[in-house]
């Protein structure tokens, strides 16, 4: 036994226990720095914020492969690790995507007045777009 160990021991028993019961175990301190388990509710919470984030503001889903943007998102979260963007892709854009269809469908389904416009254009590469557009008023 420590000399300190025991001077605390004798002299500031009621103290010791108490910082003993305040201090983190070690698996405890660890788990405050190992990256969130992929199915918990905060990696899911991060991952659909992002998307909503790029889709809101229209931005390319190679953006969360820069740099920059994974230093900035080590400073917001270092837990946090970044889907690739096949998963974004592939999994999390048509949750997100499914989740704003049913929303103007119900937005659709309560307006009292519709109007539709189409247009239809190719591309310089011979690409067809099609493009509808609704305004509507809810009252």
């Amino acid at each position: 036994m420590s000399c300190l160990k025991r001077h605390l021991q004798t002299k500031h028993k009621h103290q010791l226990h108490q910082v003993a019961a305040q201090q983190p175990k070690i698996k405890e301190f660890a788990l405050a720095f190992s990256p969130y388990n992929r199915k918990s509710q905060r990696k899911r919470k991060l991952d659909e914020g992002l998307c909503d984030f790029l889709a809101t503001d229209m931005l390319p889903l190679n953006l969360i492969e820069g740099a920059g943007f994974k230093k900035y998102m080590k400073l917001v979260d270092p837990r946090y690790q970044l889907p690739s963007k096949c998963k974004l892709r592939e999994m999390e854009m048509p949750k997100l995507m499914d989740k704003v269809k049913e929303d103007l469908k119900k937005k659709l389904n309560e307006a009292r007045w519709v109007s539709l416009t189409t247009d239809a254009w190719t591309s310089w590469t011979n690409t067809p777009f099609l493009c509808n557009t609704s305004h509507f008023m809810r009252l």
